[in-house]
């Protein structure tokens, strides 16, 4: 395996079409870029201010900093209407909401920054080259990790028929109702809308529906219906996957 590895020990200059610019000068074809940043939210030493508004993870930017400050004062001004309209709904589904436990660590009622703003937190609304994965906090992260992944292939890959997004003005309107959501679901820990640790199995089933998959796998619906979600269920998941979709399977 050595021999097809070569390790490049310099720091990220730019990015081509179809490869890396390296500090040192090097050029290094690739194909996919994969960011392993660990826990920590690090999106904002990966991207510049603009990169960050367009792509939609958290931030603490002000509108005036940036040259196309009158269009993205816009943008923000619609966001704060449609997260507006969002919390009114959530509201009037889920009216127990509306008067929660007291919060053990209350935060504040605004956040400093914005939550996240992608489709299934995941996916940028006008970008379909870059895809975040692992910034969800669920009470299975294993399961999620394994969907989320599948989920974000079919994303990048554009193979996959059944995943035809909603129009973006959709999506937008669904993030807001996540972010909503969240924020009075998750009063101590839902500010940033990616905290599901009682929804994960609605999460993850969401996904796997896009993609025209089925999580519960059970030979007996009851089982279905009354057994526990575990990781193990998805053990063959890739599989189903690719055999769907038409990619080689080996073995």
């Amino acid at each position: 395996m050595s021999q097809y590895v070569r390790i490049y020990r310099s720091d990220v200059l730019s990015m081509g079409e179809t490869s890396l610019n390296l500090v040192d000068g090097s050029e290094v074809p690739t194909d996919v870029l994969l960011c392993g940043t660990g826990w920590k939210q690090t999106q904002n030493q990966i991207f510049d201010d603009s990169d960050i508004l367009r792509l939609g993870p958290p931030h603490t930017i002000t509108t005036r900093e940036l040259p196309e400050n009158e269009s993205l004062a816009s943008e923000e001004a619609l966001w704060a209407q449609l997260e507006q309209a969002a919390d009114a709904k959530v509201l009037s589904q889920f009216p127990m909401l509306a008067s929660p436990p007291k919060a053990t660590s209350p935060t504040t009622d605004k956040p400093t920054g914005t939550p996240y703003r992608l489709y299934n937190c995941i996916a940028p609304l006008s970008d379909s080259s870059i895809a975040f994965v692992g910034q969800v906090l669920l009470s299975n992260m294993f399961r999620g990790a394994e969907v989320q992944a599948l989920w974000a292939t079919a994303f990048l890959d554009g193979k996959v028929a059944a995943l035809a997004l909603p129009r973006k003005d959709l999506r937008r309107e669904e993030d807001a109702f996540v972010n909503a959501f969240c924020r009075r679901r998750y009063p101590t820990n839902g500010q940033l809308g990616i905290f599901f640790q009682l929804n994960a199995v609605g999460y993850t089933d969401k996904l796997l529906g896009e993609l025209g998959m089925n999580s519960h796998r059970s030979n007996w619906w009851w089982e279905d219906l009354t057994k526990a979600c575990t990781a193990s269920d998805l053990k063959d998941v890739i599989k189903k996957y690719m055999e769907k979709y038409g990619y080689e399977v080996d073995g």
